[in-house]
């Protein structure tokens, strides 16, 4: 699979609600979702549409769809952020775990939850995306569970480390208390293990 083939297959096939799901909450208003701007962090003018998947902040005028949102989310290049979702959903998209458009490196952390939880994380900026979650703007999973402090930092990585750490305390703690990785968007490999009433 070429870099083209890649960015047609996320085009037609990724859906920008599951990805902005994990930035921001988000909430159906008609025949859109709207909910908190990850980049201005306007409650009233930010708009997502499944339809033409893609995203708009009214406010900073920040829009797009699922390559730019992670462009501008990450402050990656293009090449990047095809990287950066592929490894995200290469079993959703049906990419090969091996393709590479242009990787990126950047910190994956690990932070303990309420409940003995678990999340593991990529980011380009460490401090910005740890306001997020101990704020309760962060993923979906530290929204579920009190963020209580920060476990692990390992700088210099690339997404493909976030999932094999999060692999690392999937078979340490389970599936039912840890979240991260490519496993925070797939749980295929699971379903015999996991209750489905929790939320992935």
């Amino acid at each position: 699979m070429n870099v083209a083939e890649a960015i047609t297959r996320i085009e037609n096939e990724l859906s920008i609600i599951d990805l902005i799901g994990h930035y921001s909450e988000l909430t159906p208003k008609g025949k859109n979702y709207t909910g908190k701007c990850p980049f201005c962090k306007s409650k009233k003018s930010f708009t997502v549409s499944k339809k033409k998947n893609i995203f708009k902040c009214f406010q900073c005028g920040t829009g797009g769809n699922p390559i730019r949102f992670i462009m501008e989310y990450e402050n990656i290049s293009f090449k990047e952020a095809i990287d950066f979702i592929v490894i995200k959903f290469c079993e959703t998209l049906n990419i090969p775990e091996n393709f590479t458009a242009d990787p990126i490196r950047g910190d994956v952390y690990v932070l303990l939850l309420a409940d003995g939880c678990y999340y593991i994380g990529f980011t380009r900026n460490l401090e910005r995306r740890m306001k997020e979650h101990f704020s309760g703007n962060g993923s979906i999973w530290t929204r579920i569970h009190e963020p209580i402090k920060i476990i692990e930092i390992h700088s210099d990585k690339t997404l493909n480390y976030e999932n094999y750490l999060a692999q690392k305390y999937i078979d340490e703690y389970g599936y039912m208390f840890v979240r991260g990785g490519d496993h925070i968007y797939f749980k295929r490999k699971y379903e015999d293990k996991i209750n489905t009433k929790v939320p992935i």
